[in-house]
């Protein structure tokens, strides 16, 4: 699943799959710096981290996005089938509590996002984000690279800041997804 979902997510999102991934990351990204400095280009990179990103995204986009890349890449069938069966689920999430018999109050059910610990969860959100990733890419000329809910925009100010421009077409984009970057890190 991992091969399979790493070729239609590349280059946006590298490391999935990829050994040493988040070094190549930061390497590339260095290297795209010393470049705009020797040509005198005026660049800014701008870092997103989503916030709680794997356990709010919309259950149903990914399903979505997983079925139209399984109808490019058959390879990726099972991997629709085994997200259709957890996503279905909506399991109870519980916090401590001293004022319960057993220790544990029920908080809510469990209808977004991957799931604690469920392996599936770092091979499907990229695919959540991939089209943000890439038409913002393709329609603002600038570079986009994630290591999964961390979020680099790299290109000219002008092109990523204000109404209509980069950042701000991505976040729309994450919005419909229930994603949105933690302000707090902005």
């Amino acid at each position: 699943a991992i091969e399979g979902t790493r070729k239609h997510i590349q280059p946006q999102q590298l490391p999935v799959g990829v050994s040493g991934g988040c070094q190549i990351l930061v390497l590339g990204l260095k290297l795209k710096i010393e470049e705009a400095i020797s040509k005198g280009l005026k660049r800014v990179l701008v870092s997103l981290d989503l916030k709680n990103s794997h356990n709010t995204f919309k259950r149903r986009e990914a399903q979505e996005a997983l079925e139209t890349l399984a109808a490019i890449d058959p390879s990726l069938r099972p991997l629709v089938l085994a997200h259709h069966a957890i996503s279905s689920q909506f399991n109870p999430i519980y916090v401590r509590s001293a004022s319960s018999g057993n220790g544990l109050r029920h908080l809510c059910e469990s209808c977004a996002g991957g799931g604690h610990g469920n392996a599936f969860t770092s091979i499907i959100f990229p695919t959540v984000i991939n089209d943000a990733l890439k038409s913002t890419e393709r329609d603002h000329c600038v570079e986009v690279r994630a290591q999964q809910d961390d979020i680099s925009i790299f290109g000219d100010s002008a092109g990523i800041f204000g109404p209509g421009k980069a950042l701000e077409t991505f976040l729309v984009e994450l919005g419909k997804a229930d994603l949105e970057p933690n302000k707090k890190k902005f």
